[in-house]
């Protein structure tokens, strides 16, 4: 993957959102901010921190970061370190609490070159401009004056954004706008997934629709959000909910013996001649035989309930060997292929069936039953074939002839709700099947012209709306769809520097979270002559977080799996041997290994590490002339 196309370059932005890290309870650590703001803050394990000594007690110092947080731990007895000093720590989090220590040697050097870099440009030593100079000197940047004063303007123009983002951002040639700084926090802290931000849109959906007591008030929203979600779907259902260009049977067909096996199973439940003869001729539908499929197992259970409790047995060969209970016919794996492939055609169409039991389709069909049309959709509503996004279609325009009473309460039924949303979760995520980048392109280009057209419409009722009116739930929807406005933003302006891209994956009941990024800066990967570094992030049930960081130098693939469960990383290793001559027969020398995974990884670093390690300090050598 050379690059990722821009997914929306003509977006624009904007957020609100900030970030509190919580006080671990019991640390001695206590944290103010300039004009009395709270903002707690606990150093990691091994963090380096570099502030000025505010205040000392014996064997406990107060220092002063570079945002002004204020920090209390303590320090080994005789460390010499006196108020009005600016030095480096390293964090320790023990069992009593909060532990700095002093960094030495090379510590001692990088004060040196900081403090000579800051006198060659004429910059006081605060404590603001030695964190500045620290950052810019270990990701391998020019530690000049102009270098300096950049970072220091964009530090006080974004207080609440620390200076290690800044300069990630610097390097990685993002600008830093207010916006753009808040966004990077979050993509560091795990706060930017796109899965969690359709869900609180479809939350606020729902809300609003609950929460709505003015029955007018209720058509025109659902209205409203229905046409914005209907109008650029990427849907392919036909007009009657049945899709054209029906997969055949055959195309899952595993062996030549599939068919056979197939109509040998369902004969023994009456199956039909006309659909036997289609399965032998190659022309039956996937969807058809696994119906057919659905139907028999079900006699197959009628019949061995009846056999318990008369206390007869069902006999019947299966390959070599005899079953009695006739759900055993079922166990072939040419029945399981086509029902699993079957599922999976139903959960790529989004069809009613892969998420709605008969008792809600019977739910639905009860409060449209005498209407106009609603036998054939009824039908299809029965049958469970209709895509969620038809099926919001079809039942708008059934509402048509209902009363506006009705029409309220199938808009405030959990079913109509359930469908709805399903409906808009279909149209901005994607299933395994479905990716590509055309695909990716396609849902997010249609996934922020949608969400445009919801806050516009939104603003417009905010407007014509009186000032007394309660706006909770309204507003409630406009927040969550313009944070996930802004976040298709970012990812659009991180995309223009390295290609990125989150990958919201629709599997059978639930939606996880993933990226991609490929780390290699695009200008220097279209020059030629460097290696393609990719990370891959999966948050998995089974799994659970799991990155994959991939270099590919000319045919070599180097693999770091960083797995956070045990059991998980037994299994990749297990596999490792099968992956490697995998890859090796397609003319790849593959070499992997696996890693703890303590902590998330730090995407942000991991970015702008692309351009190379951090210098080594002896490059930098100071005439104080200069």
């Amino acid at each position: 993957m050379d690059s990722l196309t821009p997914l929306h370059s003509y977006m624009d932005s904007s957020i609100t959102n900030s970030r509190t890290i919580p006080l671990t309870p019991g640390e001695n650590i206590h944290n103010s901010k300039e004009g009395g703001a709270d903002s707690r803050y606990t150093p990691n394990d091994g963090e380096k921190l570099t502030g000025e000594v505010i205040d000392r007690k014996n064997n406990e110092i107060t220092i002063k970061l570079a945002d002004d947080t204020v920090i209390t731990a303590r320090v080994k007895e005789g460390t010499d370190v006196n108020i009005g000093d600016i030095t480096s720590f390293s964090a320790h989090r023990t069992a009593n609490g909060l532990f700095l220590e002093p960094l030495t040697t090379q510590a001692g050097n990088e004060e040196t070159i900081i403090e000579k870099a800051l006198v060659a440009a004429g910059l006081p030593k605060t404590v603001k401009n030695v964190a500045i100079t620290s950052e810019l000197l270990h990701n391998n940047m020019s530690i000049d004056k102009q270098s300096i004063i950049n970072i220091l303007t964009q530090s006080y123009a974004n207080k609440d954004v620390s200076i290690s983002t800044i300069v990630a951002m610097n390097k990685a040639g993002i600008p830093v706008t207010g916006d753009n700084a808040r966004l990077m926090e979050e993509f560091q802290f795990g706060e930017h997934r796109i899965v969690n931000q359709i869900s609180n849109v479809t939350q606020a959906i729902e809300d609003a629709l609950r929460s709505t007591s003015s029955t007018d008030k209720l058509l025109k929203l659902n209205s409203t959000i229905s046409e914005i979600i209907t109008s650029t779907t990427t849907a392919s259902g036909s007009d009657m909910g049945i899709y054209s260009g029906e997969p055949l049977l055959t195309s899952v067909f595993t062996s030549a013996n599939d068919g056979e096996s197939i109509i040998n199973i369902l004969n023994l439940f009456g199956n039909n001649e006309e659909l036997t003869q289609k399965i032998a001729d190659g022309t039956a539908t996937l969807r058809e035989t696994a119906i057919a499929i659905n139907q028999a197992y079900e006699h197959a259970t009628v019949n061995d309930t009846e056999n318990y409790y008369s206390g007869t047995t069902f006999t019947t060969p299966l390959g070599n060997s005899l079953v009695t209970r006739a759900r055993d016919l079922f166990v072939d794996p040419s029945i399981e292929n086509v029902l699993e492939s079957y599922s999976r055609m139903q959960l790529n169409n989004n069809e009613l069936s892969s998420y709605m039991n008969d008792f809600g389709r019977a739910t639905i069909n009860a409060m449209i039953k005498g209407l106009p049309g609603s036998q054939v959709l009824g039908d299809m509503i029965w049958k469970g074939d209709v895509s969620s996004i038809e099926l919001v279609k079809y039942l708008n325009n059934i509402m048509n002839f209902m009363t506006d009473e009705k029409s309220a309460a199938l808009i405030k039924s959990n079913e109509y709700i359930k469908v709805l949303t399903q409906a808009i979760t279909g149209e901005w995520t994607i299933t395994p099947d479905e990716l590509s980048e055309d695909k990716l392109h396609e849902k997010y280009k249609n996934m922020y012209e949608q969400l445009d057209k919801l806050d516009k419409a939104l603003a417009q009722a905010d407007s014509m709306r009186q000032a007394a009116q309660n706006l909770a739930a309204d507003g409630k929807l406009a927040t969550s769809s313009q944070a996930l406005k802004n976040n298709l933003d970012f990812m659009n302006t991180l995309n223009e520097m390295f290609s990125y891209i989150q990958l919201p994956v629709r599997l059978q009941g639930k939606t996880i979270h993933s990226e991609l990024y490929v780390m290699t800066n695009k200008k220097k990967l279209a020059m030629g002559g460097q290696s393609l570094s990719v990370l891959l992030h999966l948050d998995m049930d089974n799994l659970k977080p799991l990155d994959v960081n991939i270099r590919l130098t000319d045919n070599n693939v180097d693999a770091k799996f960083y797995m956070a469960d045990e059991t998980s990383r037994k299994l990749v290793e297990t596999n490792m041997e099968l992956l490697k001559n995998n890859l090796f027969e397609k003319g790849f020398i593959f070499d992997g290994k696996v890693y703890d995974q303590n902590e998330n990884m730090d995407i942000a670093k991991k970015i702008i590490e692309t351009d190379g390690p951090s210098a080594p300090m002896k490059r930098y050598a100071f005439d104080i002339r200069t």
